[in-house]
C-alpha cells in the first residue's frame, strides 16, 4: 500500500495515524480496559455466547473510539504542519519582498543622489567656461591694444625719419610729436588683465561626498499582535552589512544578530528598538536605529 502512496501529505497522515493507533493499542488504559472487562464478567452471570457477544460489542466500541481519535489526531498533527508551512512560506515571501524593497530604494537612493552629483558638476563646468570665455575675451582684447600701440609707433617713427630728412628745422623742433611716440612705445604691455580670483573662487567644483547615506535599512516582525509566551522572529534587512545588531524588546530584554526569536511573557504595548553598527574607514563607525510596535495579549 505504501508503494502506491504518492501523495506526501497522505503520505505523513499514515505515518501519524499508525503512530497514534499503536500507541494507543500499547497504552496502559486500553491494557486495564480489557482486563476490567473480563474480570467483571462473572461465569454465574452470563452465559458463554453473552459474554463472546459483549466481549465483541466492546472491542468494537474501543476500535471505533480509538479509530476516531487516531484520525482526528493524525487530521489535527497534518492540518497543524500544514498551517506552520503556510506560515512559514508567507514569512518567508514578505521578507523577500522586503528585500527586493529594500535594494530597490538603496538603487534608487545612490541613482538620486549621483543625478545631484552630475547636475552640480554641470553646473561647475559652465561656470568654469563661462569664466575661460570671459577672461579669452580680454586677452584678446588686450592683444589687439597692445597691437594698436605698435603701430601708431611705428607711425610715428616713420613720419619723424621722414620729417628728419627735409629742411624746415620748425618741424623738427616740435617735441610734442616726440613725446606721443615714447608715450606710444611706453603704453605696449601696461595694460593687465583683469584680477578673477573672486569669480574664480565663485566656481564651486563638488567632490564626491563619502558620507552621503545612501544605505537602506528595515526592521520586520512575523506578528505584531501575539498572545503570551508566542514566539515572535525579528528581522533586520539591509541593503549593507552591519558590524552589529542589538534589540531592546522594551521590557528590559535584549537581543543580538540580524534575526532573533524572542516571547513576552506579560500583556501589553511594547516598543522594540533595533540599533545597528556600521564600520567606515579610520575607525570610525556610523549608527543606525529602527523601530516598531508590538501588542501582547
Amino acid at each position: 500500500m505504501d508503494k502506491d502512496i504518492k501523495n506526501l501529505t497522505l503520505k505523513k497522515f499514515k505515518e501519524n495515524f499508525d503512530f497514534i493507533e499503536s500507541t494507543m493499542q500499547n497504552s496502559k488504559m486500553y491494557t486495564e480496559a480489557f482486563k476490567s472487562f473480563q474480570e467483571g464478567m462473572k461465569d454465574y452471570a452470563f452465559s458463554d455466547d453473552q459474554k463472546a457477544q459483549a466481549l465483541a460489542t466492546f472491542i468494537s466500541q474501543v476500535f471505533q473510539s480509538g479509530f476516531q481519535i487516531a484520525v482526528q489526531t493524525a487530521l489535527s498533527i497534518d492540518l497543524n504542519e500544514i498551517q506552520t508551512r503556510d506560515a512559514q512560506n508567507k514569512s518567508a515571501l514578505e521578507i523577500l519582498g522586503i528585500q527586493k524593497d529594500v535594494t530597490s530604494k538603496a538603487n534608487a537612493a545612490k541613482e538620486s543622489f549621483y543625478r545631484v552629483q552630475a547636475s552640480k558638476m554641470q553646473a561647475a563646468q559652465l561656470q568654469a567656461q563661462a569664466l575661460q570665455d570671459k577672461i579669452k575675451a580680454e586677452v584678446l582684447h588686450k592683444s589687439s591694444n597692445d597691437n594698436a600701440q605698435i603701430n601708431k609707433a611705428n607711425c610715428m617713427v616713420s613720419y619723424q625719419n621722414v620729417m628728419g630728412n627735409v629742411n624746415k628745422p620748425q618741424l623738427i623742433t616740435q617735441y610734442q610729436m616726440q613725446k606721443e611716440t615714447v608715450n606710444a612705445l611706453k603704453a605696449i604691455g601696461e595694460a593687465r588683465i583683469n584680477d578673477y580670483t573672486k569669480e574664480l573662487d565663485k566656481v564651486k567644483i563638488p567632490e564626491f561626498s563619502e558620507e552621503q547615506d545612501t544605505n537602506v535599512i528595515e526592521i520586520y516582525a512575523t506578528k505584531q499582535i501575539v498572545s503570551i509566551e508566542e514566539p515572535i522572529s525579528f528581522i533586520v534587512i539591509s541593503s549593507i552589512e552591519l558590524e552589529s545588531v542589538v534589540w531592546n524588546f522594551g521590557d528590559n530584554n535584549y537581543g543580538l544578530g540580524y534575526n532573533v526569536i524572542y516571547a513576552y511573557k506579560q500583556s501589553g504595548e511594547y516598543k522594540v528598538n533595533m540599533n545597528a553598527t556600521l564600520s567606515l574607514k579610520d575607525n570610525e563607525s556610523k549608527q543606525y536605529q529602527r523601530s516598531l510596535d508590538i501588542i501582547v495579549k
